[in-house]
């Protein structure tokens, strides 16, 4: 938001966080007029411009990374037991997409999906209940707010999710449109940037901060 007025855009900007179906209802009933997602969002008539790649860092308590490495020189999704994961609540697109780079069936036993915000599931990882999927994007944020939450990079080729401007089909993309994807793209890319600063590069040697 500070990065929008910062360029002075002229639109009326109204700001809605909700899930990602709810999202979609919206934009397809014109409630609103562009939506920020994770993509692809699978629902004909909206057009969806990739802005960048937001990787997975697997996230909780120091002790907890140890011993996922023990006796592992690099750890990847697939090495993550079910009894392991601790996710946001069913409905949360953040949930499939954890499981799905885990490889884990949402009916496995064993999986905590009893967070329902970001914040709470950070701050349980932290204090040792489990593991989970930190997007990078959220990283610098969540391991300021939780203390004792650590983070650290999986192995090559590291998971990832595509994050995207989505809007009606039917709407120009010029104008605002095009500007609102230029700062999001702009605004995106310079938290990665400073996440890779923080969190060791993209597709460097894995290490615990």
């Amino acid at each position: 938001m500070a990065d929008l007025r910062a360029h002075d855009l002229q639109m009326n900007i109204q700001v809605r966080e909700a899930r990602t179906e709810q999202l979609l209802e919206s934009l397809q009933s014109g409630a609103l007029d562009v939506a920020i997602m994770a993509l692809p969002s699978g629902v004909p008539g909206l057009f969806e411009q990739e802005l960048f790649a937001d990787r997975f860092l697997l996230a909780g308590s120091a002790k907890r990374l140890a011993q996922v490495n023990a006796g592992q020189p690099h750890v990847s999704p697939k090495d993550l037991q079910a009894d392991q994961l601790m996710l946001l609540e069913d409905g949360h697109c953040l949930t499939d997409q954890a499981l799905a780079v885990c490889g884990v069936a949402r009916t496995s036993a064993g999986i905590n999906m009893g967070a329902g915000s970001l914040a709470t599931l950070s701050h349980l990882v932290a204090a040792g209940f489990g593991l989970t999927l930190m997007p990078e994007l959220a990283a610098a944020s969540e391991c300021g707010a939780a203390k004792g939450l650590c983070v650290q990079r999986f192995s090559t080729p590291e998971p990832q999710r595509r994050i995207g401007l989505v809007r009606r089909a039917s709407t120009n993309g010029g104008g605002c449109f095009a500007d609102l994807a230029q700062v999001a793209r702009q605004t995106g890319q310079a938290i990665l940037s400073q996440a890779q600063s923080d969190y060791g590069p993209a597709s460097g040697a894995p290490g615990l901060y």
